[in-house]
């Protein structure tokens, strides 16, 4: 089990730099500069916060995988919010 959360980690990381590279590729920039500076603003906002709270799942998933296999209440409210953030969709 704990080469497989290693492997999700791994995916979480490659994923993550994926994202990066994004913008770039979407054309965001340009996309974006036709909209309100209010919702242009959002957007950026937005895609920062999913960016951002990726980290510490992935952190913990690629590189603590033991800590989430030790059924303590953090492993579990982590492993929660990890499985909340993918499923949900956020």
């Amino acid at each position: 089990m704990t080469t497989l959360l290693v492997l999700v980690g791994l995916g979480q990381i490659a994923l993550a730099l994926v994202s990066l590279m994004l913008p770039r590729i979407l054309r965001w920039r340009e996309e974006t500069a036709r909209l309100s500076p209010l919702t242009r603003r959002i957007f950026w906002v937005y895609a920062g916060y999913i960016l951002g709270t990726q980290p510490l799942p992935r952190h913990l998933v690629g590189d603590r995988a033991a800590v989430l296999l030790d059924r303590s209440p953090l492993a579990r409210l982590t492993s929660g919010y990890a499985t909340a953030y993918w499923e949900c969709g956020w």
